[in-house]
């Protein structure tokens, strides 16, 4: 048994110094934010447009819209500057660290894949042209037809 009551009740109730936000976690915490986020959001958005008057709040909403899409826009710019450098390097350092052999076997395979798609767009190009002079044929057939129908009725 302890002696003094002060020192039982102390040991018993105090918070470890290591987390002192345990208690606040229960209310606080990512779940019950994302469930109060609607709530929130209109509650704010009722507040801005009842206090704040519609010909200074107008320009401020435009005004941070647009600040935020030119900040999109220059993000997207400085990830395709940094992977195009990337890119840039990395062919770099591969065609230095490449033995001749291997230069070979990567000049081969691209004359092969360079081939095939000569072969593809010939085979296109004539498949292109037959339906194009079937489309001409049919309306020569047309206009022939036509022409006999008329002298048949003179």
């Amino acid at each position: 048994r302890v002696s003094d009551p002060l020192a039982l009740f102390k040991t018993t109730h105090s918070l470890p110094h290591s987390q002192p936000h345990v208690k606040m976690a229960i209310f606080l915490n990512n779940e019950s934010l994302i469930l109060a986020l609607p709530l929130i959001t209109l509650c704010s958005v009722y507040a801005f447009f009842k206090y704040v008057p519609l010909i200074i709040g107008g320009p401020s909403i435009l005004f941070v819209c647009l600040v935020f899409w030119a900040r999109s826009k220059l993000r997207e710019r400085r990830s395709a500057q940094s992977l195009s450098a990337v890119m840039v390097d990395d062919t770099a350092f591969q065609s230095l660290t490449m033995t001749k052999s291997k230069k070979k076997k990567v000049k081969q395979s691209l004359g092969k894949v360079n081939k095939s798609e000569k072969s593809i767009k010939a085979a296109e190009k004539k498949v292109e042209n037959v339906l194009v002079e079937d489309d001409e044929d049919d309306d020569v057939d047309l206009s022939t037809f036509a022409n006999i129908g008329k002298k048949k009725k003179k």
